[in-house]
């Protein structure tokens, strides 16, 4: 799709839940807790450069990643990397395509961030963000050193390679708003993620997140447990220099156990990919600062849901699965016999009469254009029938639910 395609005639985009889990490439997710700092971190307009040691072919090495804003724009923040993550939602939701090119709205994107309302004001923070993911230069960094003679290997990124936005203010409605964009992302990011080189974060929680401070040491903290279960820093050199504050507030011992007590309060408990983050805090041994000690232990699990009443006997889930991958095959993009979509199909026959399952698959099979794939067409359609009629989804979506009658709202109105 075109921008100009935009201007002519702007497409009802689908609104996406968002996923438990983003992503992102491995590089940038590893690095996050660098690349993206907190709204509060000092000098946020100057280039910043991070350099640490690895091996690379069995040989120790310098390596290095610098971060070059665009000038008189800020360097990428917490804000700017949950728009990315709700960006790579939205590509994965749309199928992944290898173009690495996007097609949303800035309502689509507000709502896969959870910002509260939508209007012209969250529209120009969605695009103040994408302009710092496009304008951002990164640079990475591996020096070698060998008999007498030095080596580099240097590579120039941007994360968004272009985009592109049309948008409509209808005057007479200051309420209505729309504004739709293209946006490319990196190749080599894609090519990375297309071929499973990422690194997981949990999306929901992420975001979840309000504080920007709290949620630039949560990326860095998920990075730190990922290989080990402990992890401990003086409160004065987690404050000037991992988050990276300006000014002296924090020379006061007192503001930092402050500090740490608001970092405890707001990440305490919270999900990370690999475990539950236990944090507290101590006074160091020379009683001249405090500690922030951070801990991995086991996530508490989940309890199933399971339905009220089984809708179907064994047999019928049997014959009803056959029938269902039998015409979804058939459709555009067709369908394999995956263990994943058998098991998907399964727990929907529990849950839900053959009537309701098959007026789903009537009306998956009677669209002209499936923007999804057909399972997650027909997954989509039986989620929507199921509010319809009354009955609960297979797992608690909340009163919120966009599928409810009563939130389905469109993205906006055109009236000829």
């Amino acid at each position: 799709m075109t921008i100009e395609s935009l201007v002519k005639k702007p497409t009802q985009i689908e609104m996406f839940e968002s996923m438990e889990i983003a992503r992102p490439d491995v590089n940038i997710g590893k690095w996050a807790g660098w690349i993206f700092a907190s709204p509060w971190s000092k000098n946020l307009h100057d280039p910043k450069k991070h350099v640490w040691q690895t091996e690379f072919d069995d040989r120790l090495v310098k390596a290095s990643i610098a971060i070059r804003p665009v000038s008189g724009m800020k360097r990428p923040t917490t804000t700017s990397y949950r728009v990315f993550l709700a960006l790579l939602q939205i590509w994965e939701q749309l199928e992944k395509p290898v173009d690495g090119v996007i097609v949303f709205s800035a309502r689509q994107l507000a709502e896969m961030l959870h910002m509260k309302g939508f209007g012209r004001r969250n529209a120009e923070i969605i695009h103040e963000h994408l302009e710092i993911l496009s304008g951002t230069l990164l640079t990475w960094t591996f020096a070698f050193e060998k008999e007498g003679q030095r080596e580099r290997v240097v590579s120039d990124m941007h994360i968004i390679d272009g985009q592109t936005y049309f948008e409509r203010e209808v005057f007479a409605k200051k309420e209505l708003f729309t504004r739709q964009q293209i946006v490319r992302l990196n190749p080599d990011l894609v090519a990375n993620m297309l071929a499973g080189k990422t690194k997981p974060i949990n999306y929901k929680v992420f975001i979840s997140i309000r504080n920007d401070s709290s949620a630039n040491l949560y990326t860095l903290l998920d990075v730190y447990l990922a290989k080990k279960r402990r992890w401990e820093r003086r409160a004065k050199a987690l404050i000037y220099e991992d988050l990276e504050f300006s000014g002296k507030r924090y020379e006061q011992k007192r503001l930092r156990l402050a500090k740490l007590k608001e970092f405890v309060h707001e990440l305490n408990g919270k999900d990370m990919m690999y475990g539950r983050l236990k944090l507290s805090y101590c006074e160091t041994s020379d009683a001249q600062d405090y500690k922030l000690v951070a801990e991995k232990v086991p996530r508490k699990g989940k309890k199933k849901r399971t339905p009220p009443k089984i809708a179907n006997s064994p047999g019928e889930i049997a014959y009803i699965v056959g029938e269902i991958l039998k015409t979804l095959s058939r459709l555009p993009g067709g369908v394999s016999s995956s263990p994943k979509t058998q098991k998907t199909l399964e727990l929907l026959g529990r849950w839900y009469s053959k009537n309701l399952l098959f007026r789903a698959l009537a009306i998956v099979k009677s669209e002209v254009q499936v923007k999804k794939t057909p399972v997650k067409a027909f997954v989509y359609q039986v989620h929507v029938l199921a509010h319809e009629q009354g009955f609960s989804w297979v797992r608690d979506c909340g009163d919120q639910c966009r599928y409810r009658p009563e939130n389905r709202t469109p993205l906006f109105e055109q009236k000829g």
